[in-house]
C-alpha cells in the first residue's frame, strides 16, 4: 500500500514515519449507541487519506459506516480488522435503506462489509522487532534491519527477501506461510514474472485458490521453479523456530491480485475476468491502481449494442456537427446539435476555414419520432450579461446541455468570456424559441477550469451534479448564478468519472424508482472515452455502476452529451458526438441496460 498520508488514531500521541495526524474523534459514526475505538497496548489504527475520504462518503442517512471491534492480536505487525458494531444491539455489518425502510441484514457475506481497509500497526520497540525491522527496511538500512532477523520463521524470511530482494527467502518463506502472508508473496512473484505472461496467470489463479485452500500451499512452490537460479540448498542450514502468531495481513493484497489480472487477463484470453479486475480497481474508492487500469480499459471495453443513427445537419462551410443534446417533446425532440470549424487529428485541432480560430455554431433542430430533422436554425445569443476576460482563440458556447425548467428550454454550456480570468467556465442560458434571452455566469470554483456540468429540473429548481470526487450536487440560482452545495448525495468516490448525461427518472428491475446517468473515464494517453451508466436511488445515492463499454469508437473520443426517454417511454435515447466529426442517436432498450447495470454490473 502505497501510503501517502496517514490519520493515527491512539490513546497516546505517535509520531510514524508517514507523519504524526492525530484526528482522533474527528469523523463521526452513526450507529444505535456511543461509539468508542479501543486498542490494545502498543497498537495504533493507521488509516489512508483516501479511506477517511472514503469513510465520510459513506456516513450517509441510509449508509451507516458501523463502527470498530479490536479483536487483533498483541504482537501483530500489520492486520486488518473488520468493520463490526460495539453496540452489541446489532449483528451485522451492513445497514441499508432503500425509499425510507432500514433492512438488517443477518446472513452476511464478505462483500456485505462496508469497509474493511484498516491497518493495525505495532510500535517499534524491543519486544516487538518486526516493528523495528520494518522501520529500519524503510529507511534502507538493510545491514541493520538483517542483523535483527534472528529466526527463520516465514515473517522473517519475507523480511530478509525485502532487505536482499534475493527470492529465495521467498521460497523459503512459503514453505511455512500462512495464506496471507503465501498471497503477498505469490503476488510478488507474479509480478516479477509478468513478461511470462502464462506463467504469471498461473500464478494469479493459484492465488485465488489459495485464499480458499491453504492445503494446497505446498503446490505454489512448482509456480517458481523457473526463477530459481540455484538450488534452495545453498543456503546456510539454520534451524526453523516456526511461530504461529508472525504473520502479515496485508490490505493491498486484493488490489494487488485485480491489478496482476486486469494487466495479464487480456493477453491470456481471459477477457472476463481480465475486465472484472479492471472494473473492480476503477470502482474501489481507495483502489491504488487506477492509474494503470484508466489506460488499460481499452483493452476490455465492449461495444453496447443499441442502434444508431447518425445526424446529417446541414452545417456552415467547414464546419461539422457533433456532439448533440436532446430532449423528448411533445411528439417528437428538441435538440440543440453543436457545429465546429475544426477538426480534431492527431491529438491536434485543425481549423478548417482558415481563421486560426476554434469556433462552435450551435443549432436548435427539431425532429420527429423516428428522428428525421423536421427544422434547424441557428441559435443567437441577445442576451445581456457581464463579460470577463474574453479567449480569442477559442469562440462560442461549447457542449451545451439541453433541459426543460419551469416550461421553458435551458441549457448549460462552457463558454469562454464570462470567466474573469479568461479559463473554461460553464453558463447558464434560457431559449426563447432559438434566442437566447436569459445568460447567467455560475458561481462554483471559478478559479479553475470549468466543465461538463449536468443539469435537471428537480423540485422547481435547477441543479446540477457537478463531479464525483466527493459526488457533488448544487442547487443553482438561475437569477444571479450562484450556487450551493447540498449535503447527502454521496457513496462513491472517483475523480475518474466525468460528465457526461442525466440525469433521468429510471427504474430497477425490482420496481424501485431511481435515476439515470452516464459517466465516462478517459484514457488520456490515447484521448479516449469510454462510458459507463451509474443508477441512482430516489435519494440520488449512487447504487449500481456498469461495466465500460462504447458506441461506436473503440478507441476514439466518444462524447455522449444528451439522455432521455423516448417518447413512447420503453427506450432510452443517447445524443453522443465521435472524434468531434459526426452526430448520432443511439436507441437502448431497457433490458440491454439492466444487463449492464444490475445482471452483470457492480453494487456500490
Amino acid at each position: 500500500m502505497n501510503i501517502r498520508s496517514v490519520a493515527i488514531f491512539s490513546e497516546d500521541p505517535y509520531e510514524h514515519k508517514f507523519g504524526n495526524i492525530n484526528i482522533c474523534g474527528s469523523i463521526p459514526f452513526k450507529c444505535e449507541c456511543d461509539y468508542n475505538i479501543t486498542l490494545k497496548k502498543s497498537e495504533f489504527l493507521i488509516i489512508e487519506a483516501d479511506t477517511i475520504s472514503y469513510i465520510k462518503s459513506r456516513l450517509t442517512e441510509d449508509a451507516y459506516l458501523i463502527p470498530i471491534v479490536q479483536e487483533g492480536r498483541d504482537d501483530g505487525v500489520l492486520e486488518t480488522r473488520l468493520v463490526k458494531c460495539t453496540c452489541g444491539k446489532l449483528d451485522i455489518e451492513r445497514m441499508s435503506s432503500y425509499e425510507g425502510s432500514i433492512t438488517k441484514k443477518k446472513d452476511v457475506t464478505k462483500k456485505e462489509v462496508i469497509l474493511s481497509d484498516f491497518l493495525i500497526e505495532t510500535a517499534s520497540s524491543d519486544d516487538q522487532p518486526f516493528g523495528r525491522i520494518r522501520d529500519l527496511i524503510a529507511d534502507k538500512k538493510m545491514n541493520e534491519a538483517m542483523s535483527l532477523i534472528v529466526d527463520s520463521c516465514a515473517m522473517s524470511m519475507y523480511l530478509m527477501y525485502l532487505c536482499t530482494d534475493n527470492v529465495k527467502y521467498l521460497t523459503l518463506a512459503l514453505t511455512d506461510a500462512d495464506v496471507f502472508l503465501t498471497v503477498k508473496i505469490l503476488i510478488i512473484i507474479a509480478f516479477k514474472s509478468i513478461n511470462d505472461r502464462k506463467l504469471a496467470w498461473a500464478i494469479i489463479s493459484k492465488i485465488k485458490s489459495t485464499e480458499n485452500n491453504q492445503s494446497e500451499i505446498d503446490m505454489l512452490l512448482m509456480k517458481i521453479e523457473a526463477m530459481q537460479t540455484k538450488d534452495i540448498n545453498d543456503y546456510p542450514d539454520i534451524s526453523r523456530k516456526i511461530r504461529g502468531e508472525n504473520r502479515l495481513y496485508f490490505i493491498e493484497c486484493k488490489d494487488r491480485i485485480d491489478e496482476l489480472e486486469h494487466m495479464v487477463g487480456f493477453y491470456v484470453g481471459e477477457m472476463d475476468a481480465g475486465r472484472i479486475a479492471c472494473d473492480k480497481i476503477m470502482l474501489n474508492p481507495i483502489s491504488s491502481s487506477k492509474d494503470i487500469a484508466i489506460q488499460n480499459i481499452k483493452c476490455y471495453a465492449k461495444q453496447i449494442t443499441c442502434d444508431m443513427k447518425r445526424i446529417e445537419l446541414e452545417c456552415q462551410e467547414n464546419y461539422n456537427a457533433t456532439n448533440p443534446s436532446m430532449i423528448a417533446d411533445g411528439d417528437g425532440y428538441t435538440m440543440i446539435c453543436r457545429t465546429v470549424n475544426y477538426l480534431y487529428i492527431n491529438g491536434n485541432w485543425i481549423c478548417q476555414d482558415g481563421t486560426g480560430i476554434i469556433n462552435t455554431i450551435n443549432y436548435l433542430v427539431k425532429l420527429d419520432n423516428i428522428f428525421n430533422i423536421l427544422s434547424s436554425s441557428k441559435i443567437e445569443v441577445k442576451a445581456e450579461y457581464k463579460r470577463g476576460i474574453i479567449n480569442r482563440k477559442i469562440r462560442g458556447h461549447e457542449d451545451a446541455r439541453l433541459f426543460r425548467h419551469d416550461g421553458s428550454l435551458w441549457y448549460t454550456c462552457t463558454t469562454l468570456d464570462t470567466s474573469p480570468t479568461g479559463i473554461h467556465s460553464m453558463s447558464l442560458c434560457k431559449l426563447e424559441d432559438n434566442v437566447v434571452t436569459k445568460l447567467v455566469p455560475l458561481l462554483y470554483k471559478n478559479d479553475s477550469v470549468q466543465k461538463n456540468y449536468l443539469p435537471y429540473s428537480h423540485n422547481d429548481k435547477i441543479h446540477i451534479i457537478y463531479g464525483y470526487a466527493p459526488f457533488t450536487i448544487l442547487e443553482v440560482d438561475e437569477n444571479t448564478g450562484g450556487c450551493v452545495k447540498l449535503d447527502g448525495f454521496k457513496n462513491l468516490q472517483t475523480k475518474y468519472h466525468r460528465g457526461s448525461t442525466g440525469p433521468i427518472r429510471y427504474r430497477n428491475p425490482s420496481g424501485s424508482e431511481g435515476y439515470l446517468i452516464m459517466i465516462h473515464n478517459t484514457n488520456t494517453n490515447i484521448r479516449a472515452y469510454y462510458q459507463r451508466f451509474i443508477w441512482l436511488d430516489n435519494k440520488f445515492i449512487m447504487r449500481y455502476s456498469s461495466t465500460a463499454f462504447y458506441f461506436t469508437e473503440p478507441m476514439g473520443l466518444e462524447f455522449p452529451n444528451g439522455m432521455c426517454l423516448s417518447n413512447d417511454g420503453k427506450r432510452v435515447i443517447v445524443s453522443l458526438g465521435s472524434n468531434d466529426a459526426k452526430a448520432w442517436i443511439a436507441q437502448l432498450e431497457f433490458s440491454v441496460i439492466d444487463d449492464y447495470l444490475f445482471t452483470h454490473g457492480y453494487e456500490l
